[in-house]
């Protein structure tokens, strides 16, 4: 039952949803109580049927048309699922035009309801599963045409979802078009963002030619091969060349690692970058270290620590 009851307020709140947008869009009134009733004319109705009352109880649409103008008069409540104490006059929420649902008593038979207001009006839409009938039904399908019946009780509610649709194709059509477009627009921004991104990233690790660095009040461009080593002294980034001529740059040491190829460069330490060209041989140095020797001299010891050993070796072999 609580499965009917989701259908009953799903299908009351989508038409209470559509009138309210027809109104928005200009529709008369009478236009509108004019379509829902041709609508709920040609709907079964033995099951689930939907009506349209005011919030006098007055009833402005039914599948019945004898029963339109008619006023409730009689005092029928409806009865809470999760407490079956509780329970509502069913007049009474007209009037307060409550959205609720639950089970309905009514001259000796029982019925799932639910009430969805619309908006801006005295209009509230109406679902009804008979349930008495449902359940008889149910219990002679067990012994005879079960799934024929199942699939008969679903076919009438998509019979008249598919007819309340029919009226109010125009909207969803519209709505249909402005989401597309929407999705158009995000899909592009993130196709151009992704383009944007990826070219920023390769021009980022693209490795860079030459270095701009300092001599004095000069400025002195310095090619990446014909670099020996760079290395880090009192703050202070230094680049020597393979002739010896030492330069500043106005870097630090990590930038320039980033920037520089690394089948070409080694990182020794934290103060100091060497290049395989400027390598004339390595010397075992204490127990588990090596030493390389340069051509022009560094500055610096250039000691390859025991952990980067076997890194400093591999990338020698390359």
């Amino acid at each position: 039952m609580e499965q009917q009851l989701k259908a009953a307020h799903y299908q009351s709140k989508l038409v209470a949803t559509m009138i309210f947008e027809e109104l928005g869009d200009g529709v008369s009134e009478d236009q509108i109580v004019n379509n829902i009733q041709q609508a709920l004319e040609k709907s079964p109705s033995d099951l689930v049927f939907l009506c349209m009352f005011n919030k006098y109880g007055k009833v402005i649409c039914h599948p019945d048309r004898k029963k339109i103008g008619m006023v409730i008069k009689n005092q029928d409540y409806i009865h809470s699922f999760s407490d079956i104490d509780l329970q509502v006059d069913f007049k009474s929420a007209l009037e307060k035009s409550m959205d609720y649902g639950g089970i309905r008593k009514i001259k000796g038979s029982s019925e799932i309801i639910y009430l969805s207001p619309v908006e801006n009006t005295d209009w509230i839409i109406t679902s009804h599963s008979n349930l008495t009938t449902l359940e008889d039904t149910l219990s002679d399908i067990k012994t005879k045409l079960q799934l024929f019946f199942i699939l008969m009780w679903v076919c009438s509610v998509v019979l008249i979802l598919f007819l309340v649709n029919v009226l109010y194709q125009k909207y969803f059509h519209k709505v249909s078009q402005e989401n597309l477009e929407i999705q158009h627009r995000i899909i592009d921004k993130q196709a151009v963002q992704e383009y944007d991104s990826t070219a920023e990233e390769e021009e980022t690790n693209r490795p860079i030619k030459r270095f701009l660095a300092e001599k004095g009040l000069k400025l002195v461009p310095v090619e990446v091969e014909n670099i020996a080593f760079v290395y880090l002294e009192n703050k202070v980034t230094y680049v020597v060349d393979l002739n010896g001529y030492k330069l500043t740059l106005n870097l630090n040491l990590e930038e320039v690692y980033q920037t520089l190829p690394k089948e070409q460069f080694f990182r020794v330490s934290r103060q100091i970058i060497l290049s395989l060209k400027a390598i004339q041989n390595v010397e075992k140095y204490g127990a588990t270290q090596l030493r390389a020797v340069t051509h022009p001299p560094s500055e610096i010891p250039l000691v390859i620590s025991k952990a980067k050993v076997s890194e400093f070796k591999l990338w020698m072999g390359k």
